[in-house]
């Protein structure tokens, strides 16, 4: 009965540690994602801004990010909401990284408030600065994956020989 017992305990290990693992990982790739489709938020705002100034209605209502649409961020911004109401009211919701937050919330605090060549040039920048966080991130992102991938693992299997 005691080994049955710990068999059991076993698995149970191994089931939580690939399980966690999985939630880790999935966790930094939507993280990944949704730094992506900032950026491309980011080239399509500084797009409409230099060439066509459409009305924000018309410029969000095409824009498909599912990330930015999970978060409640573009709907906020067809419903009319200005940009700095949209991006406060689903800033928590984001999955971004403190830098990227601290970007975004840059921004979101001054935009609309300048002429269309300091829109441009701060459009710009955020693209710019984006890109390099999400170019810095490749290397480690991969590592990250990698670890986030073995050591609940691997931690499930030392309790199991513990156990055992």
């Amino acid at each position: 009965m005691t080994a049955s017992l710990r068999l059991l305990g076993a698995l149970a290990l191994l089931l939580t540690g690939g399980a966690v693992s999985a939630i880790l990982t999935k966790e930094k790739a939507r993280e990944r994602e949704e730094l992506r489709e900032w950026i491309r938020f980011f080239e399509r705002l500084y797009e409409e801004i230099g060439c066509r100034l459409s009305p924000p209605e018309e410029l969000f209502c095409t824009l498909r990010l599912p990330r930015l649409e999970e978060a409640g961020f573009l709907p906020a911004l067809r419903e009319g909401r200005f940009f700095s109401e949209a991006y406060r009211a689903c800033e928590e919701r984001l999955a971004a990284g403190e830098r990227t937050k601290e970007i975004l919330s840059d921004f979101a605090s001054g935009f609309g408030g300048g002429f269309r060549e300091e829109e441009l040039a701060r459009a710009k920048q955020v693209v710019t600065a984006l890109t390099a966080i999400y170019e810095g991130e490749r290397v480690a992102f991969s590592r990250e994956i990698r670890l986030r991938r073995v050591l609940p693992v691997s931690a499930a299997v030392a309790l199991t020989l513990l156990l055992l």
